[in-house]
Formats: C-alpha cells, sequence, structure tokens
C-alpha cells in the first residue's frame, strides 16, 4: 500500500471518528502514546513491561517518536523500571533505542518463532499489544491494532480498582498470562544495545 493510500485511509478514518456515534458505535479509537501518560499510576518502583509491534506502528507521517520520548522521559522521572518488546522494530525506532537504550531495555523477539515458544500465540501479537505495570498492577491493552494503522479497537486500561466485584479473579487470571507471555519472551528475545 502506498503512502498516498493509507493517507487516505487515515483522513477517511479520522473524520469518521470525529464523529461521536459513528466513534461509540464501531469502538474504533485514535492512539498516542499519551494515552498511557493520562492512564497508568507510575511512581518509584513501578516496572512497565510493554509489548508492541514496534513502536513506529505508524506511517512515517503519523510517527508518534517525540511522544514516545515524551512518555519514556516522564516514567523515567517518576522512578519507573521499563522493558519494551517489540515483535518488528523497524528504523525508526532506532531513535528511540539511541536515546534510551541505557536505561530503556529493549527487547527484539522477531527472530522467534512459534515453535520456539509455543506457549505464546506470537501471531496474535501482531494486532493485539499490551503494556503490564507492577506496583501498582494496571493493565492497558490494545485488541485489535493493526500494522501501519494510528487506529485500534478494544483498547482498555484496567487496574484492580476499576473491576466491578466479581471480576477480581478474572482480572487476576488474564495479568497473569500475560506477565507468563513477557517472561517467557525475556528469555528467548534479542536485547537491543544502543
Amino acid at each position: 500500500m502506498t503512502n498516498s493510500k493509507i493517507y487516505k485511509e487515515n483522513c477517511y478514518l479520522e473524520n469518521m471518528i470525529s464523529n461521536t456515534n459513528i466513534r461509540d458505535t464501531i469502538g474504533i479509537k485514535r492512539f498516542t502514546p499519551d494515552d498511557l501518560k493520562e492512564k497508568a499510576l507510575i511512581r518509584t518502583g513501578t516496572k512497565v513491561k510493554m509489548l508492541e509491534y514496534d513502536l513506529a506502528n505508524c506511517p512515517r507521517f503519523l510517527f508518534f517518536g517525540n511522544k514516545w520520548e515524551g512518555l519514556f522521559k516522564s516514567w523515567l522521572r517518576k522512578g519507573a523500571d521499563i522493558e519494551v518488546f517489540l515483535r518488528n522494530p523497524s528504523h525508526d525506532s532506532i531513535k528511540l533505542f539511541e536515546e534510551f537504550g541505557k536505561r530503556v531495555a529493549f527487547y527484539d523477539f522477531s527472530g522467534i518463532n512459534k515453535d520456539n515458544i509455543p506457549e505464546v500465540p506470537l501471531d496474535v501479537l501482531r494486532n493485539y499489544h499490551f503494556t503490564l505495570f507492577y506496583s501498582p498492577k494496571q493493565l492497558w491493552t490494545e485488541s485489535n491494532h493493526l500494522f501501519g494503522k494510528g487506529y485500534m479497537k478494544g483498547c482498555d486500561y484496567h487496574s484492580k480498582t476499576n473491576f466491578a466485584s466479581g471480576r477480581e479473579e478474572a482480572w487476576e487470571k488474564d495479568f497473569g498470562k500475560l506477565g507468563r507471555w513477557i517472561d517467557s519472551l525475556k528469555q528467548r528475545a534479542r536485547r537491543i544495545k544502543a
């Protein structure tokens, strides 16, 4: 798909999403790293484990490089430890590795195939992204964030306090499963050196 076609498609979605009724009906959300910054409670000792396809998961004209940079700086100032797991890091992401490589751990798991890590559904992780926060426990999920799009479906922020009574056990189970995926990836992924 050419940049022109991608641009036209994103403009179409931008216009469509500006109509609140349509946005609410189809559940599409425009994503920026500021969404994470606004939602997550970060304090000294918070551990952040982020899984994304690529931090430049948009056409070049929608690249969020400065937004990711601002997010990481904010979290580091507050005392967070950050690990980022990327399915397919691009050259645009290298700028962030160079800026934060000594203070943020970046991992590339593009060389891992599903036979090497059967407990993690690698095919799902192309469009399903998440961020785990420890101390306090929080979860950010992007259920359907297609590569090359600045929009996603099923974007949610979860913490123990925002679930109705009776959902805590299911939340803990989901959080634990995603944590095990990250642990498995960390054992096999290549750490990206700045």
